[in-house]
Parts: C-alpha cells; structure tokens; sequence
C-alpha cells in the first residue's frame, strides 16, 4: 500500500521528531488519508478532523432520512458539531445530555429541544447518535426510536458502576429497533 507523508505536524515534546504523536512530520498508508482543502487556515480545517470525522461518521451511519429526526446523547464536541450538520441539512435535532450549559448551547445552535440524557425525546427519533460513554443509555435511546429507526454508537461504552469496558460491538456500530405501532 502506498504511503503518503504529511505536512508537519509541530514539534516533538523535546523539540525534535519522534515516531509518537509529537513528532513533526508522520507518514500514513494512503488509505488512511485524505487531502485537506488548500487556502484555508488550521483553524478552520481542524474541526474536519478527529471530531469532526467521529460526528460525520457516526451521523451516516446512524442512516438519517432527509428531515428526519435526530437525538444526540452526549454533547462535546464532535456531537456539537454533528448536530450543526444535520441542522444544515434539514434534520430536527433533539440533545439529550447531562450537562445545563451544553443543553444551552445546543439550543442557541438550533436544536428543536435539549433535556437530560434519559429524558425522553418530545417525539419519536427517526435516528440517534450515543456520544456519551455511557453503556446503560443504550436502552433509553433505543427505546426513543420510531419503528425502523437506527442508534449509532459513535464511542467506547463504559459500564459506569464498575468502571469497565463494555463487550466489542459488531462491526457495523450500529444497532437497529424495530418496533410494531399498536
């Protein structure tokens, strides 16, 4: 596989390059990387990446239908910027997190509604996003989808009373309830 070596990256914790995250220039496989739009600063270019490459994935994957209607579960700052996406494209957005401040800021965002993170929804979710690292979330945001909706998981789940780490998810990440309407 090809390997493509990217620009610098800054410099190294003792003021040179190491093969560690400090270090000033890196190569990657080519199939791990991708070009950043020329012309713009570092500022604007680096919400494209770590968060912003966990929110988008996890918003496709949550397979959204055109003005659907999105839960987050968990709002920092890859679901903040998620939420500005859907928002843009015409989805309904509703913040579920534990955080007062974070529920604001997802209002002054455009969110539809913001309440605690096992509030329920003021409607059915046609898909939702877990960004809280939260295992026992799970059922509350399943349960908040529509017949046919999608619950993308977009981080590690912790179980929080004895601190360890969930079982692996299947490859897909994404975990489907389909519910019968009476």
């Amino acid at each position: 596989m090809p390997a493509l070596p990217l620009h610098r990256l800054g410099r190294g914790r003792r003021g040179g390059g190491g093969g560690g995250g400090g270090a000033e220039y890196t190569t990657v496989p080519a199939a791990y990387a991708y070009p950043l739009p020329e012309g713009y600063p570092d500022t604007a270019l680096a919400p494209l990446l770590c968060a912003g490459i966990i929110g988008y994935r996890a918003l496709r994957r949550a397979d959204l239908p055109p003005h659907g209607r999105l839960g987050i579960y968990g709002f920092g700052g890859s679901a903040h910027l998620t939420a500005q996406v859907a928002l843009a494209e015409g989805a309904t957005v509703h913040v579920l997190t534990r955080s007062a401040s974070a529920r604001r800021l997802a209002l002054d965002l455009g969110a539809a509604s913001a309440a605690d993170a096992y509030a329920a929804p003021p409607e059915p979710l046609d898909s939702a996003i877990l960004f809280a690292p939260v295992g026992d979330l799970v059922p509350t945001a399943l349960t908040a989808l529509d017949a046919g909706g999608t619950l993308s998981i977009a981080g590690m789940l912790r179980d929080p009373r004895a601190g360890l780490r969930a079982p692996p998810l299947p490859r897909t990440h994404a975990a489907q309830r389909h519910r019968q309407h009476p």
